[in-house]
């Protein structure tokens, strides 16, 4: 027993520190124990983690801001078990839905084109499904609700990876509200001036009137498509457009020295991304791994200009070409496995790679059939002299596109146009101010696609 201020206690009973401050009736949780006043020190824990919830509940309402507690609650609580909501929490949970369906229609360009406004988003009690209803038009319903249904189950993906939650069956739902406010408004005029309202009320002798004929009256003009709609039908004859349209040509690429299939894929998004309604690129790995980064998997070649070092400069003359056949016989087993392909995409050793190959299938060396344009980035003659039968050959029946760079100081723009006048059927050629990349080819991109629809026409 111990004296606080005359009054004995019982220390066991409550901690000195609920004796400091005031506190409100604590109750368990599991076992529903009440201890009065005070809190139990094992305890404690959760009673700071309640007061600091109710501090910022209580600091946002005072000063007007919204820290996003109570939805983030909410979301946490759906997220983790089924339950029954109430009229607030289906409110809530309403309010949360529409925000992020708006932001998801504004980042998607075929939803923004719609240009439909919501009129409400509510939730079912089970929250099972999310019923969003928006204001109809007349014009163009059809097309809209149909675009909506196309998109809604991509919607609710974007919307669950927002919230970070399963997002439930979205339901688009149209509304009548103007339509039907529009047709009241008529027949009140109607009913207020008759079938001939505009010739009789004060409007319609700043308009005028419809003209009539003896017999029948005449209609009043249709109005023209709106600009929104006329979105939607030029979208839908694209997507028809390229459904009918020829099939894709099949490109394979070739990645530089000391680089692999995946990195390359990164390097040539921004190119791919122009013409890839025209295109499909698959990438191959060179079989062989550079010594000079310690053979890491994601550092490859084609092959090695120095048999001591293990190594490649397509700067020094050499004798050697270590691991080219080896190379070469996995660059046929993989065109014949996965092709045909209808084009060949090289850059830097790769590129050196992909006209090698082409000349043993002038010089028949080899059978590859189908093969008629190639992309080559930074490319050059081969040095070795293993080579040199391939690389003073010239290649017909072969479009090229070359693409180097003035400030390149590992192939200087001078090889890279010796490797263009190998080829006999008028090589085009693209200089960019860049070093030893592939550049972002935006700039270019006309030429790109005239490029590639000159083949898919062939």
């Amino acid at each position: 027993m111990t004296s606080i201020c005359g009054v004995y206690t019982s220390t066991s009973w409550f901690s000195t520190t609920a004796l400091m401050r005031k506190t409100s009736p604590f109750v368990y949780r599991k076992t529903g124990r009440i201890c009065g006043n005070a809190v139990l020190t094992r305890q404690e824990w959760r009673y700071t983690k309640a007061v600091g919830r109710h501090f910022q509940r209580t600091m946002g309402l005072k000063y007007g801001f919204d820290m996003g507690l109570d939805d983030r609650i909410l979301l946490t609580s759906i997220a983790q078990r089924q339950r029954r909501l109430d009229d607030k929490k289906m409110r809530q949970l309403g309010s949360i839905m529409e925000g992020r369906i708006i932001d998801v229609m504004s980042m998607d360009e075929t939803l923004a084109e719609l240009a439909i406004q919501l009129t409400n988003v509510a939730v079912d009690r089970n929250f099972s499904h999310v019923n969003v209803s928006w204001l109809r038009r007349g014009q163009g319903d059809e097309e809209v609700q149909k675009t909506l249904d196309e998109e809604r189950h991509q919607m609710r993906r974007r919307v669950g990876e927002m919230l970070g939650i399963t997002c439930p069956e979205i339901r688009f739902i149209g509304e009548n509200t103007k339509l039907m406010e529009e047709e009241m408004d008529r027949l009140f005029r109607e009913a207020d001036y008759g079938m001939d309202y505009r010739s009789l009320s004060k409007t319609g002798r700043v308009l005028g009137a419809l003209s009539k004929t003896a017999d029948k009256e005449v209609s009043a003009p249709e109005k023209p498509p709106r600009p929104w709609l006329k979105a939607i039908q030029k979208r839908k004859e694209q997507r028809k457009s390229e459904m009918t349209a020829p099939r894709k040509l099949k490109v394979l690429c070739l990645h530089g020295y000391r680089q692999c299939g995946k990195s390359f894929r990164e390097k040539t998004g921004s190119t791919r991304k122009l013409v890839k309604n025209l295109a499909d690129f698959e990438f191959v790995d060179a079989p062989h791994t550079a010594r000079a980064d310690n053979d890491v998997p994601t550092s490859r070649a084609w092959w090695f200009s120095n048999s001591g070092e293990v190594s490649f400069s397509s700067r020094e003359p050499t004798d050697v070409d270590v691991g080219f056949e080896e190379s070469m016989e996995h660059l046929v087993a993989f065109i014949k496995e996965h092709g045909p392909f209808d084009g060949l995409f090289g850059f830097s050793q790769g590129a050196s790679m992909v006209h090698l190959l082409l000349a043993k299938i002038q010089l028949g060396e080899i059978d590859l059939p189908g093969i008629r344009f190639a992309f080559l980035f930074s490319s050059f003659l081969s040095i070795s002299t293993q080579h040199e039968r391939f690389t003073q050959a010239t290649i017909d029946d072969v479009e090229t596109l070359h693409v180097f760079g003035d400030a390149d100081e590992i192939v200087s723009r001078d090889k890279s146009e010796r490797c263009a006048e190998r080829f006999s059927k008028s090589p085009q050629r693209i200089v960019h101010e860049g070093g030893h990349l592939v550049p972002s080819m935006t700039k270019h991109r006309e030429v790109l696609v005239d490029f590639l629809r000159r083949q898919t026409v062939q």
